[in-house]
């Protein structure tokens, strides 16, 4: 296992070049809102270094990695103007529950697998909610 850690986007090619040096043969982008308008680039650079990309929002795939996990954000969105609504009533932030997301999507970019040589499972492409061709 390799892990790379970028702090800035300039340092995505080396740590694409130093995955794939050490022997990767996948990668997972933790969500980073750093690299949230990077996706377009993470894709390129996992087509070129053959790397199947999991990543955190489904842009990522609709950009072009192979798949994406994450909570529903148009929801999460929906939630976030119910808490902003509530304290800009008055309510004290720290009286709001904390809550977590309910409803995940997978999005899978089929186009991308071809690319990559890979044929995903029936069974993957049932369970998506998303599926790019």
């Amino acid at each position: 296992m390799s892990l790379q850690q970028v702090s800035e986007p300039g340092e995505l090619d080396a740590a694409f070049s130093r995955m794939k040096a050490d022997g990767a043969q996948a990668a997972l982008v933790l969500p980073d809102l750093m690299l949230a308008d990077q996706s377009s680039r993470i894709a390129a650079l996992a087509i070129e270094h053959h790397l199947p990309i999991m990543a955190w929002g489904s842009w990522y795939v609709a950009d072009g990695c192979l798949m994406a996990y994450s909570a529903d954000y148009g929801v999460m969105q929906h939630r976030l103007a119910y808490y902003v609504d509530r304290i800009l009533k008055g309510t004290k932030p720290g009286e709001l529950p904390i809550e977590q997301p309910t409803k995940f999507d997978l999005s899978v970019n089929l186009k991308t697998a071809k690319a990559l040589g890979i044929v995903l499972p029936q069974t993957i492409l049932l369970m998506a909610d998303e599926v790019i061709e």
